[in-house]
């Protein structure tokens, strides 16, 4: 086991804002422990938004103010819990290439990521989804191919049953990600 300490704000979510203006910003992406560009409107921010990337970097690795404690068990649960997230496009309008792991697929999928309120699947690049998603365990998970494919023009909706429902949104032929799917805790 070991320590990390780490300020709180570096923990917040990186807020697009719901201003007009397009001004790049850094802030600290907890998924893959850098400070990350994003796009930031002009106001309706948090904490976790600096000007350049050193300020960033100087902040969220520099003086602590909470401590995390970490150990490999807690990482491996982390990283399963992260990939099996919904793949959320969020309501922002700033639209960036992301990746997310898909389950049913087996595979990461790229997808136009609005900005804010997405969840922790969400990758920058195909090569660090695939580095904390590849191998991870399918259990009860279905394969596409047991279900017929929907009337012409319908939707595909596969329940999932894993450590909740999850409830995946696919196209009429159910091979292509929908920009969006959900997460339901209990009954679906």
């Amino acid at each position: 086991m070991f320590s990390l300490r780490v300020p709180d704000k570096c923990f917040l979510p990186l807020i697009t804002g719901t201003c007009g203006s397009t001004q790049t910003r850094f802030g600290f992406y907890p998924p893959t422990q850098r400070c990350e560009e994003y796009n930031y409107s002009g106001c309706g921010g948090n904490e976790n938004s600096f000007e350049t990337r050193l300020d960033c970097e100087t902040v969220c690795n520099g003086i602590p103010s909470r401590q995390i404690h970490i150990d490999t068990h807690f990482i491996i649960l982390m990283r399963s819990e992260i990939c099996f997230l919904p793949i959320r496009t969020g309501p922002c309008h700033t639209r960036s290439t992301r990746y997310g792991y898909f389950p049913p697929l087996r595979r990461c999928v790229r997808y136009s990521y609005g900005g804010c309120r997405g969840t922790l699947n969400n990758f920058l690049t195909e090569v660090e989804c695939k580095q904390l998603c590849k191998g991870i365990p399918l259990r009860g998970m279905l394969h596409l191919s047991s279900f017929p494919p929907p009337p012409k023009g319908g939707k595909c909706m596969l329940r999932l049953h894993l450590k909740a429902h999850m409830v995946f949104f696919l196209s009429h032929q159910c091979s292509r990600l929908d920009t969006e799917f959900s997460f339901r805790n209990g009954s679906a």
